[in-house]
Protein backbone atom coordinates (compact mmCIF):
# COMPACT_ATOMS: atom_id res chain seq x y z
CA UNK A 1 0.00 0.00 0.00
CA UNK A 2 2.73 2.39 0.57
CA UNK A 3 4.70 1.59 -2.77
CA UNK A 4 1.05 2.52 -4.09
CA UNK A 5 0.42 5.13 -2.67
CA UNK A 6 4.02 7.14 -3.50
CA UNK A 7 3.73 6.01 -7.26
CA UNK A 8 0.38 7.51 -7.38
CA UNK A 9 1.64 10.68 -5.30
CA UNK A 10 5.05 10.55 -8.08
CA UNK A 11 2.73 10.50 -11.19
CA UNK A 12 0.32 12.92 -9.95
CA UNK A 13 3.69 15.66 -10.08
CA UNK A 14 4.53 14.36 -13.68
CA UNK A 15 0.80 14.28 -15.17
CA UNK A 16 0.68 18.37 -13.52
CA UNK A 17 4.04 19.13 -14.99
CA UNK A 18 3.34 18.08 -18.62
CA UNK A 19 -0.48 19.63 -18.32
CA UNK A 20 1.29 23.78 -17.23
CA UNK A 21 4.18 23.01 -20.04
CA UNK A 22 1.44 22.01 -22.36
CA UNK A 23 -0.47 25.12 -21.63
CA UNK A 24 2.78 27.56 -21.35
CA UNK A 25 2.76 29.69 -24.95
CA UNK A 26 6.80 29.74 -23.80
CA UNK A 27 7.75 26.46 -23.71
CA UNK A 28 10.82 24.84 -25.25
CA UNK A 29 10.50 23.84 -29.39
CA UNK A 30 9.74 20.24 -30.76
CA UNK A 31 12.68 18.93 -29.17
CA UNK A 32 12.57 19.65 -25.44
CA UNK A 33 11.19 17.09 -22.79
CA UNK A 34 7.59 17.63 -22.52
CA UNK A 35 6.74 15.75 -19.45
CA UNK A 36 8.78 14.33 -16.75
CA UNK A 37 8.71 13.00 -13.18
CA UNK A 38 9.59 9.78 -11.42
CA UNK A 39 7.48 6.67 -11.09
CA UNK A 40 10.09 4.26 -9.15
CA UNK A 41 12.85 4.74 -7.04
CA UNK A 42 15.23 1.72 -5.45
CA UNK A 43 17.42 -0.34 -7.22
CA UNK A 44 15.96 -1.24 -10.55
CA UNK A 45 16.98 -1.22 -14.53
CA UNK A 46 16.79 -3.82 -17.69
CA UNK A 47 13.88 -1.60 -18.32
CA UNK A 48 11.75 -3.23 -21.30
CA UNK A 49 8.26 -1.88 -22.46
CA UNK A 50 5.01 -4.29 -23.72
CA UNK A 51 4.62 -4.39 -27.24
CA UNK A 52 1.42 -2.12 -26.57
CA UNK A 53 3.59 0.77 -24.93
CA UNK A 54 1.18 -0.05 -21.41
CA UNK A 55 3.46 -1.69 -19.01
CA UNK A 56 7.24 -2.29 -18.24
CA UNK A 57 9.05 -5.11 -17.34
CA UNK A 58 12.10 -4.38 -15.32
CA UNK A 59 14.97 -5.83 -12.73
CA UNK A 60 15.01 -5.00 -9.22
CA UNK A 61 18.38 -5.47 -7.32
CA UNK A 62 18.40 -6.35 -3.55
CA UNK A 63 21.30 -5.98 -1.60
CA UNK A 64 20.54 -8.99 1.14
CA UNK A 65 23.92 -8.60 2.32
CA UNK A 66 27.85 -7.42 1.27
CA UNK A 67 28.09 -11.06 -0.46
CA UNK A 68 24.72 -11.46 -1.49
CA UNK A 69 22.62 -9.42 -4.11
CA UNK A 70 19.42 -11.14 -5.47
CA UNK A 71 17.87 -9.96 -8.92
CA UNK A 72 13.66 -10.32 -9.24
CA UNK A 73 11.65 -8.92 -12.21
CA UNK A 74 8.56 -6.88 -12.23
CA UNK A 75 5.86 -5.12 -13.89
CA UNK A 76 4.44 -2.11 -13.93
CA UNK A 77 1.42 -1.20 -15.63
CA UNK A 78 1.47 2.45 -16.62
CA UNK A 79 -2.02 2.81 -16.79
CA UNK A 80 -3.20 2.20 -13.10
CA UNK A 81 -0.04 1.89 -11.36
CA UNK A 82 -0.64 -1.57 -10.49
CA UNK A 83 2.48 -3.69 -9.26
CA UNK A 84 3.65 -7.31 -9.82
CA UNK A 85 6.29 -9.43 -9.33
CA UNK A 86 7.01 -11.90 -11.52
CA UNK A 87 9.64 -14.23 -9.53
CA UNK A 88 9.07 -15.84 -6.77
CA UNK A 89 11.11 -18.23 -5.19
CA UNK A 90 14.00 -17.95 -7.55
CA UNK A 91 15.61 -14.99 -8.68
CA UNK A 92 15.86 -13.82 -12.05
CA UNK A 93 17.11 -11.46 -14.47
CA UNK A 94 16.61 -10.53 -18.21
CA UNK A 95 12.61 -10.32 -18.89
CA UNK A 96 11.92 -10.09 -22.81
CA UNK A 97 7.89 -10.03 -23.81
CA UNK A 98 6.14 -12.01 -25.82
CA UNK A 99 5.23 -10.37 -29.20
CA UNK A 100 1.38 -10.15 -28.04
CA UNK A 101 2.11 -8.95 -24.67
CA UNK A 102 0.32 -11.78 -22.60
CA UNK A 103 3.51 -13.70 -21.67
CA UNK A 104 7.35 -12.80 -20.19
CA UNK A 105 10.01 -14.50 -20.36
CA UNK A 106 12.83 -14.87 -18.27
CA UNK A 107 15.98 -16.27 -16.95
CA UNK A 108 15.77 -18.06 -13.51
CA UNK A 109 19.32 -17.28 -12.15
CA UNK A 110 21.33 -20.26 -10.95
CA UNK A 111 23.27 -19.37 -7.85
CA UNK A 112 25.92 -21.60 -8.61
CA UNK A 113 26.53 -19.85 -12.08
CA UNK A 114 25.81 -15.89 -11.48
CA UNK A 115 23.96 -13.85 -14.01
CA UNK A 116 23.41 -17.24 -16.58
CA UNK A 117 20.65 -19.67 -15.90
CA UNK A 118 17.47 -21.29 -17.69
CA UNK A 119 14.75 -19.63 -19.79
CA UNK A 120 10.94 -19.64 -17.46
CA UNK A 121 7.99 -18.25 -19.07
CA UNK A 122 5.59 -16.42 -17.08
CA UNK A 123 1.74 -15.80 -18.33
CA UNK A 124 1.36 -12.85 -15.52
CA UNK A 125 -1.97 -14.14 -15.14
CA UNK A 126 -1.53 -16.22 -12.02
CA UNK A 127 -0.62 -19.32 -14.00
CA UNK A 128 2.23 -21.62 -13.35
CA UNK A 129 5.66 -20.67 -14.66
CA UNK A 130 7.17 -22.94 -17.26
CA UNK A 131 10.46 -24.00 -17.63
CA UNK A 132 11.71 -23.95 -21.34
CA UNK A 133 15.57 -24.88 -20.88
CA UNK A 134 17.55 -27.42 -19.03
CA UNK A 135 20.76 -26.92 -18.75
CA UNK A 136 21.77 -23.31 -17.65
CA UNK A 137 23.73 -20.84 -18.91
CA UNK A 138 21.88 -18.35 -20.62
CA UNK A 139 22.52 -14.69 -19.83
CA UNK A 140 20.34 -12.95 -22.32
CA UNK A 141 16.95 -13.16 -24.85
CA UNK A 142 14.37 -11.91 -26.91
CA UNK A 143 11.06 -13.55 -27.68
CA UNK A 144 11.32 -13.28 -31.29
CA UNK A 145 8.38 -11.98 -33.29
CA UNK A 146 6.22 -14.94 -35.54
CA UNK A 147 5.11 -17.05 -36.84
CA UNK A 148 6.74 -19.04 -35.76
CA UNK A 149 7.30 -17.94 -32.24
CA UNK A 150 10.86 -18.97 -30.80
CA UNK A 151 13.68 -16.99 -28.35
CA UNK A 152 16.67 -16.22 -29.73
CA UNK A 153 19.10 -16.34 -26.48
CA UNK A 154 22.89 -16.02 -25.40
CA UNK A 155 24.62 -18.84 -23.95
CA UNK A 156 27.70 -19.61 -22.30
CA UNK A 157 28.32 -22.77 -22.61
CA UNK A 158 30.42 -23.47 -19.24
CA UNK A 159 28.54 -20.68 -17.24
CA UNK A 160 31.94 -18.73 -17.03
CA UNK A 161 34.37 -16.63 -18.67
CA UNK A 162 36.21 -19.31 -20.33
CA UNK A 163 33.70 -20.72 -22.00
CA UNK A 164 32.60 -20.12 -25.41
CA UNK A 165 29.13 -17.95 -26.50
CA UNK A 166 26.34 -19.29 -28.11
CA UNK A 167 23.41 -18.43 -29.83
CA UNK A 168 20.55 -20.68 -29.65
CA UNK A 169 17.05 -20.87 -31.28
CA UNK A 170 14.22 -22.10 -28.46
CA UNK A 171 11.26 -23.52 -29.61
CA UNK A 172 9.12 -22.29 -26.25
CA UNK A 173 6.91 -24.79 -26.49
CA UNK A 174 10.15 -27.56 -26.41
CA UNK A 175 13.70 -27.38 -25.27
CA UNK A 176 16.61 -25.79 -27.30
CA UNK A 177 17.72 -27.81 -29.82
CA UNK A 178 19.64 -25.55 -32.05
CA UNK A 179 22.53 -23.42 -31.44
CA UNK A 180 25.06 -21.00 -33.50
CA UNK A 181 28.83 -21.26 -32.50
CA UNK A 182 29.61 -17.19 -32.22
CA UNK A 183 33.61 -17.93 -32.32
CA UNK A 184 33.18 -19.56 -36.02
CA UNK A 185 35.13 -17.63 -38.44
CA UNK A 186 36.63 -15.35 -35.74
CA UNK A 187 40.05 -14.24 -36.55
CA UNK A 188 41.88 -13.60 -33.13
CA UNK A 189 45.29 -13.50 -32.42
CA UNK A 190 46.51 -15.42 -29.17
CA UNK A 191 43.33 -15.66 -27.41
CA UNK A 192 39.92 -13.72 -27.76
CA UNK A 193 37.06 -15.10 -28.66
CA UNK A 194 33.64 -13.05 -28.60
CA UNK A 195 32.38 -12.79 -25.16
CA UNK A 196 29.51 -10.35 -26.55
CA UNK A 197 27.30 -9.77 -28.75
CA UNK A 198 23.48 -7.38 -29.28
CA UNK A 199 20.78 -9.51 -31.17
CA UNK A 200 18.77 -7.38 -33.60
CA UNK A 201 15.17 -6.72 -32.49
CA UNK A 202 13.78 -9.68 -34.57
CA UNK A 203 17.12 -12.12 -33.46
CA UNK A 204 17.82 -11.68 -37.08
CA UNK A 205 21.08 -10.21 -37.23
CA UNK A 206 23.72 -10.31 -34.38
CA UNK A 207 26.62 -8.00 -33.64
CA UNK A 208 29.68 -9.43 -32.24
CA UNK A 209 32.49 -7.99 -30.12
CA UNK A 210 35.41 -8.96 -28.21
CA UNK A 211 38.69 -8.08 -27.81
CA UNK A 212 41.68 -10.50 -28.88
CA UNK A 213 45.73 -10.16 -27.52
CA UNK A 214 48.11 -8.58 -29.76
CA UNK A 215 51.83 -7.36 -29.60
CA UNK A 216 52.82 -3.56 -29.99
CA UNK A 217 56.77 -2.86 -29.47
CA UNK A 218 57.00 -6.21 -27.54
CA UNK A 219 54.11 -5.44 -24.91
CA UNK A 220 51.18 -7.28 -25.32
CA UNK A 221 47.83 -4.93 -25.49
CA UNK A 222 43.98 -6.23 -26.19
CA UNK A 223 42.93 -4.78 -29.55
CA UNK A 224 39.01 -4.85 -30.27
CA UNK A 225 36.90 -6.46 -32.45
CA UNK A 226 33.59 -6.67 -33.84
CA UNK A 227 31.56 -8.60 -36.54
CA UNK A 228 28.06 -9.43 -38.03
CA UNK A 229 26.21 -12.49 -38.17
CA UNK A 230 23.14 -13.02 -39.98
CA UNK A 231 21.23 -15.93 -38.45
CA UNK A 232 18.41 -16.13 -41.20
CA UNK A 233 17.72 -14.43 -44.52
CA UNK A 234 13.73 -15.09 -43.59
CA UNK A 235 11.27 -15.77 -41.09
CA UNK A 236 11.59 -19.85 -42.23
CA UNK A 237 15.61 -20.24 -42.24
CA UNK A 238 18.24 -20.76 -39.52
CA UNK A 239 21.50 -20.71 -40.19
CA UNK A 240 22.85 -23.24 -37.71
CA UNK A 241 26.23 -23.48 -38.60
CA UNK A 242 27.86 -20.34 -40.26
CA UNK A 243 31.60 -20.63 -41.14
CA UNK A 244 32.42 -17.67 -41.65
CA UNK A 245 31.79 -14.43 -39.35
CA UNK A 246 32.11 -11.05 -41.22
CA UNK A 247 34.72 -8.90 -39.57
CA UNK A 248 33.99 -4.63 -39.56
CA UNK A 249 37.17 -2.58 -39.92
CA UNK A 250 37.63 -0.25 -37.01
CA UNK A 251 39.63 2.94 -36.83
CA UNK A 252 43.20 2.08 -35.96
CA UNK A 253 42.63 4.47 -32.53
CA UNK A 254 39.46 2.70 -31.23
CA UNK A 255 40.27 1.13 -27.56
CA UNK A 256 36.91 0.15 -26.43
CA UNK A 257 33.56 -0.08 -28.04
CA UNK A 258 30.11 -0.47 -25.72
CA UNK A 259 26.30 0.88 -25.66
CA UNK A 260 25.49 -0.68 -29.00
CA UNK A 261 21.77 0.19 -29.90
CA UNK A 262 19.86 -1.17 -33.69
CA UNK A 263 17.87 0.66 -35.48
CA UNK A 264 13.60 -0.51 -35.34
CA UNK A 265 14.29 -1.60 -38.99
CA UNK A 266 17.42 -3.70 -38.30
CA UNK A 267 19.56 -1.38 -40.85
CA UNK A 268 21.75 0.63 -38.67
CA UNK A 269 23.04 0.21 -34.87
CA UNK A 270 25.33 2.73 -33.04
CA UNK A 271 27.64 2.27 -30.89
CA UNK A 272 29.96 4.23 -28.27
CA UNK A 273 34.24 4.22 -29.41
CA UNK A 274 36.12 4.98 -26.81
CA UNK A 275 39.61 6.36 -28.28
CA UNK A 276 43.29 6.36 -27.38
CA UNK A 277 43.61 9.25 -29.00
CA UNK A 278 42.66 12.34 -27.79
CA UNK A 279 42.30 10.39 -24.57
CA UNK A 280 39.34 9.25 -23.36
CA UNK A 281 37.50 10.57 -25.54
CA UNK A 282 33.92 8.93 -26.45
CA UNK A 283 32.33 9.10 -29.55
CA UNK A 284 29.25 7.65 -31.37
CA UNK A 285 29.29 5.88 -34.33
CA UNK A 286 26.92 4.54 -36.96
CA UNK A 287 27.13 1.17 -38.61
CA UNK A 288 25.20 0.40 -41.86
CA UNK A 289 24.30 -2.87 -42.55
CA UNK A 290 23.36 -2.38 -46.40
CA UNK A 291 27.71 -1.55 -47.82
CA UNK A 292 28.69 -2.40 -44.03
CA UNK A 293 29.65 1.16 -43.11
CA UNK A 294 30.99 2.81 -39.96
CA UNK A 295 31.30 6.54 -39.53
CA UNK A 296 31.36 9.04 -36.75
CA UNK A 297 28.30 11.06 -36.53
CA UNK A 298 29.47 12.91 -33.06
CA UNK A 299 32.72 13.67 -31.45
CA UNK A 300 33.76 14.90 -28.30
CA UNK A 301 33.93 18.04 -27.27
CA UNK A 302 34.73 20.63 -24.41
CA UNK A 303 31.37 19.98 -23.73
CA UNK A 304 31.99 16.66 -22.93
CA UNK A 305 31.62 12.98 -24.65
CA UNK A 306 28.74 11.16 -25.53
CA UNK A 307 27.21 7.77 -24.92
CA UNK A 308 24.09 4.90 -23.94
CA UNK A 309 22.51 6.37 -27.67
CA UNK A 310 19.14 4.45 -28.43
CA UNK A 311 16.99 5.51 -31.46
CA UNK A 312 13.47 7.73 -31.17
CA UNK A 313 11.16 9.35 -33.73
CA UNK A 314 11.01 6.59 -36.29
CA UNK A 315 15.02 6.28 -36.05
CA UNK A 316 15.63 9.92 -37.38
CA UNK A 317 17.20 11.14 -34.27
CA UNK A 318 18.55 9.66 -31.06
CA UNK A 319 18.72 10.32 -27.20
CA UNK A 320 22.31 10.05 -25.56
CA UNK A 321 24.16 10.90 -22.62
CA UNK A 322 26.63 13.71 -22.94
CA UNK A 323 29.12 13.58 -19.91
CA UNK A 324 31.12 16.43 -19.29
CA UNK A 325 34.87 16.89 -19.17
CA UNK A 326 35.91 16.71 -15.39
CA UNK A 327 36.90 19.81 -13.87
CA UNK A 328 36.86 20.62 -10.52
CA UNK A 329 36.95 24.14 -10.66
CA UNK A 330 33.58 23.96 -12.53
CA UNK A 331 31.69 20.84 -12.15
CA UNK A 332 28.82 20.12 -14.43
CA UNK A 333 26.30 17.45 -14.57
CA UNK A 334 25.73 15.12 -16.82
CA UNK A 335 22.88 16.31 -19.72
CA UNK A 336 20.77 14.26 -22.09
CA UNK A 337 20.46 15.52 -25.39
CA UNK A 338 18.37 15.19 -28.34
CA UNK A 339 20.23 14.13 -31.72
CA UNK A 340 18.72 14.51 -35.24
CA UNK A 341 20.54 12.68 -38.04
CA UNK A 342 18.19 14.83 -40.42
CA UNK A 343 17.38 18.45 -40.01
CA UNK A 344 16.69 19.75 -37.10
CA UNK A 345 19.08 21.21 -34.13
CA UNK A 346 20.49 19.72 -31.13
CA UNK A 347 18.91 20.19 -27.98
CA UNK A 348 19.14 19.26 -24.14
CA UNK A 349 16.56 17.78 -22.59
CA UNK A 350 15.52 19.02 -18.83
CA UNK A 351 14.36 16.41 -17.11
CA UNK A 352 14.02 16.91 -13.29
CA UNK A 353 15.72 14.46 -11.34
CA UNK A 354 15.44 13.87 -7.07
CA UNK A 355 19.18 13.12 -6.68
CA UNK A 356 21.84 13.77 -8.88
CA UNK A 357 22.48 11.53 -11.95
CA UNK A 358 24.93 8.95 -11.41
CA UNK A 359 25.98 7.35 -14.81
CA UNK A 360 27.83 4.74 -13.39
CA UNK A 361 25.21 3.23 -11.28
CA UNK A 362 23.47 0.71 -14.11
CA UNK A 363 22.67 4.05 -15.87
CA UNK A 364 20.17 3.21 -19.53
CA UNK A 365 17.78 4.25 -21.65
CA UNK A 366 14.79 2.80 -23.16
CA UNK A 367 12.28 3.89 -25.86
CA UNK A 368 8.85 2.90 -25.59
CA UNK A 369 7.75 1.47 -29.34
CA UNK A 370 6.55 4.62 -30.15
CA UNK A 371 10.10 6.22 -29.84
CA UNK A 372 8.23 9.53 -28.22
CA UNK A 373 8.65 7.82 -24.14
CA UNK A 374 12.27 7.36 -23.23
CA UNK A 375 12.22 5.43 -19.73
CA UNK A 376 15.74 6.66 -18.05
CA UNK A 377 17.01 4.47 -15.84
CA UNK A 378 19.81 6.01 -13.13
CA UNK A 379 20.67 5.97 -9.62
CA UNK A 380 18.02 3.46 -8.61
CA UNK A 381 15.41 5.91 -10.22
CA UNK A 382 13.56 5.10 -13.59
CA UNK A 383 11.59 8.21 -14.88
CA UNK A 384 9.75 8.56 -18.20
CA UNK A 385 10.19 11.68 -20.85
CA UNK A 386 7.80 12.72 -23.72
CA UNK A 387 9.14 13.87 -26.95
CA UNK A 388 6.88 16.57 -29.40
CA UNK A 389 5.39 19.51 -29.89
CA UNK A 390 3.12 21.10 -27.17
CA UNK A 391 -0.29 19.91 -29.53
CA UNK A 392 1.34 15.89 -29.37
CA UNK A 393 2.08 16.68 -25.61
CA UNK A 394 -1.75 17.77 -25.42
CA UNK A 395 -3.00 14.61 -27.55
CA UNK A 396 -0.29 12.39 -25.39
CA UNK A 397 -1.96 13.41 -22.20
CA UNK A 398 -5.63 13.26 -22.87
CA UNK A 399 -5.20 9.68 -24.37
CA UNK A 400 -3.55 8.84 -21.00
CA UNK A 401 -6.28 10.25 -19.06
CA UNK A 402 -9.02 9.18 -21.33
CA UNK A 403 -7.00 5.40 -21.09
CA UNK A 404 -7.38 5.30 -16.99
CA UNK A 405 -10.81 7.17 -17.28
CA UNK A 406 -12.18 4.69 -19.06
CA UNK A 407 -10.76 1.37 -17.44
CA UNK A 408 -12.35 3.25 -13.80
CA UNK A 409 -15.80 3.17 -15.78
CA UNK A 410 -15.12 -0.58 -17.21
CA UNK A 411 -14.61 -1.65 -13.19
CA UNK A 412 -17.12 0.62 -11.94
CA UNK A 413 -19.26 -1.67 -14.51
CA UNK A 414 -18.07 -4.86 -13.77
CA UNK A 415 -18.83 -3.70 -9.63
CA UNK A 416 -22.83 -2.67 -9.69
CA UNK A 417 -24.08 -2.93 -13.25
CA UNK A 418 -25.23 -6.37 -13.99
CA UNK A 419 -28.03 -7.14 -16.02
CA UNK A 420 -29.55 -9.77 -18.92
CA UNK A 421 -28.65 -9.03 -22.61
CA UNK A 422 -30.27 -9.54 -25.95
CA UNK A 423 -29.75 -13.89 -24.91
CA UNK A 424 -30.37 -13.60 -21.46
CA UNK A 425 -27.02 -13.70 -20.24
CA UNK A 426 -26.25 -11.83 -17.05
CA UNK A 427 -23.43 -9.12 -18.26
CA UNK A 428 -22.05 -6.14 -17.05
CA UNK A 429 -23.36 -2.66 -18.60
CA UNK A 430 -22.25 0.77 -18.97
CA UNK A 431 -24.19 3.74 -17.15
CA UNK A 432 -27.55 4.67 -18.88
CA UNK A 433 -28.53 8.47 -17.84
CA UNK A 434 -32.15 7.67 -19.58
CA UNK A 435 -32.58 4.61 -17.88
CA UNK A 436 -35.41 5.16 -15.21
CA UNK A 437 -34.35 2.31 -12.62
CA UNK A 438 -30.71 3.71 -12.90
CA UNK A 439 -32.08 7.38 -11.85
CA UNK A 440 -33.70 5.58 -9.37
CA UNK A 441 -30.91 4.08 -7.97
CA UNK A 442 -28.76 7.01 -8.13
CA UNK A 443 -30.83 10.29 -7.38
CA UNK A 444 -28.00 12.26 -6.06
CA UNK A 445 -27.04 12.19 -9.67
CA UNK A 446 -27.75 14.94 -12.21
CA UNK A 447 -28.47 12.81 -14.97
CA UNK A 448 -28.77 15.51 -17.20
CA UNK A 449 -25.00 16.85 -17.42
CA UNK A 450 -22.72 15.27 -20.13
CA UNK A 451 -20.22 13.94 -16.91
CA UNK A 452 -22.60 12.47 -15.06
CA UNK A 453 -20.61 9.48 -14.90
CA UNK A 454 -17.79 11.13 -12.82
CA UNK A 455 -19.09 10.92 -9.78
CA UNK A 456 -19.07 7.34 -10.74
CA UNK A 457 -15.77 6.77 -10.74
CA UNK A 458 -14.50 9.05 -8.55
CA UNK A 459 -14.17 7.52 -5.30
CA UNK A 460 -12.32 4.59 -6.63
CA UNK A 461 -10.17 7.01 -8.37
CA UNK A 462 -9.61 9.56 -5.54
CA UNK A 463 -8.65 6.81 -3.25
CA UNK A 464 -6.04 5.36 -5.88
CA UNK A 465 -4.33 8.22 -6.64
CA UNK A 466 -5.69 11.30 -4.49
CA UNK A 467 -8.10 14.01 -5.65
CA UNK A 468 -5.49 16.42 -6.92
CA UNK A 469 -4.47 14.06 -9.14
CA UNK A 470 -8.04 12.39 -9.80
CA UNK A 471 -9.58 16.29 -11.03
CA UNK A 472 -6.05 17.12 -13.40
CA UNK A 473 -7.36 13.60 -15.51
CA UNK A 474 -10.83 15.07 -16.26
CA UNK A 475 -9.81 17.91 -18.04
CA UNK A 476 -7.99 17.62 -21.59
CA UNK A 477 -5.18 19.77 -21.90
CA UNK A 478 -6.19 23.32 -23.82
CA UNK A 479 -9.86 22.71 -23.28
CA UNK A 480 -11.16 26.00 -21.55
CA UNK A 481 -15.23 24.97 -22.13
CA UNK A 482 -16.91 25.50 -18.71
CA UNK A 483 -17.81 21.75 -17.48
CA UNK A 484 -16.12 19.36 -15.03
CA UNK A 485 -14.88 16.84 -18.04
CA UNK A 486 -13.60 17.05 -21.56
CA UNK A 487 -14.55 13.25 -21.77
CA UNK A 488 -18.63 11.71 -21.96
CA UNK A 489 -20.14 8.45 -22.93
CA UNK A 490 -21.09 9.18 -26.37
CA UNK A 491 -24.95 7.95 -26.25
CA UNK A 492 -24.56 4.74 -28.61
CA UNK A 493 -22.69 3.86 -25.66
CA UNK A 494 -25.08 4.10 -22.80
CA UNK A 495 -26.16 1.00 -21.50
CA UNK A 496 -24.06 -0.98 -23.51
CA UNK A 497 -22.91 -4.64 -22.59
CA UNK A 498 -18.98 -4.60 -21.78
CA UNK A 499 -18.66 -8.08 -21.73
CA UNK A 500 -16.37 -10.12 -19.06
CA UNK A 501 -13.31 -8.73 -20.04
CA UNK A 502 -12.48 -7.11 -23.75
CA UNK A 503 -14.62 -9.46 -25.99
CA UNK A 504 -16.12 -6.35 -27.86
CA UNK A 505 -13.87 -4.46 -29.64
CA UNK A 506 -16.10 -2.25 -31.40
CA UNK A 507 -18.39 -0.95 -28.26
CA UNK A 508 -17.31 2.74 -27.23
CA UNK A 509 -16.77 3.27 -23.86
CA UNK A 510 -15.29 6.44 -23.65
CA UNK A 511 -14.96 9.43 -25.91
CA UNK A 512 -12.96 12.68 -26.07
CA UNK A 513 -15.48 15.43 -26.72
CA UNK A 514 -15.07 16.57 -30.73
CA UNK A 515 -13.11 19.33 -31.26
CA UNK A 516 -10.36 19.57 -28.63
CA UNK A 517 -7.54 18.62 -30.72
CA UNK A 518 -7.01 19.16 -34.81
CA UNK A 519 -8.17 16.03 -36.62
CA UNK A 520 -10.92 14.61 -34.64
CA UNK A 521 -11.42 13.24 -31.28
CA UNK A 522 -9.95 9.84 -29.21
CA UNK A 523 -12.44 7.09 -27.92
CA UNK A 524 -11.55 4.38 -25.69
CA UNK A 525 -13.00 1.06 -26.84
CA UNK A 526 -13.04 -2.46 -25.02
CA UNK A 527 -9.36 -3.58 -26.63
CA UNK A 528 -7.84 -1.03 -24.87
CA UNK A 529 -7.10 0.65 -27.29
CA UNK A 530 -7.39 4.19 -28.12
CA UNK A 531 -8.34 5.38 -31.15
CA UNK A 532 -8.48 8.21 -33.98
CA UNK A 533 -12.20 9.55 -34.85
CA UNK A 534 -11.54 11.61 -37.66
CA UNK A 535 -13.77 14.77 -37.72
CA UNK A 536 -16.29 14.64 -40.26
CA UNK A 537 -15.62 16.71 -43.54
CA UNK A 538 -17.29 20.27 -43.87
CA UNK A 539 -20.37 20.44 -45.84
CA UNK A 540 -19.71 21.49 -49.71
Amino acid sequence: MMLSRWLTATITLALSAALALAQDATAPPSQSVIAAGPLISTNRGEVVWSPTGDRIAYTEWTHISTQETRRDIAVLDLVDLTWQRVTMDAPGAYPAWSPDGTRLAYVELDPQRPGSGDIVISRLDGGTAERVTRGGGFMDLIWAPGPPQRFIAVRNAQGDAQGDTQICLIDPEAEWSEAVRVAAGWTSVGEGLPRSLVLSPSGRLAFVYGHFKAVAEGRPRKEPQVGLLTLWEDAAGWATAPQTMELIPLPANVQWIDSFAWSSDESQLVMTLSLTSPPSARELWLFTVEGRGLRRIRGSSDEGAYEYARWVDGDRALVALQNPRPNPANPKPPTIRLLPLGPGQESVLEPQWSDPMLVDLAFEMTPDPTGHIVAVASGGEIRFFELGTREQAAVTQSKRNLRILATALLEWSMQNQWKEDAQGRLRPHLPDPTDQSFQEAHVNLDTRKEDFWVELVAPALIERMGRQAFEQLLKSPGDTAPGRSSYVIPPESYGAATGLGRTDPQTIVLSERPGLHPGGHHVFRLSHEVELIPAAPAPQ
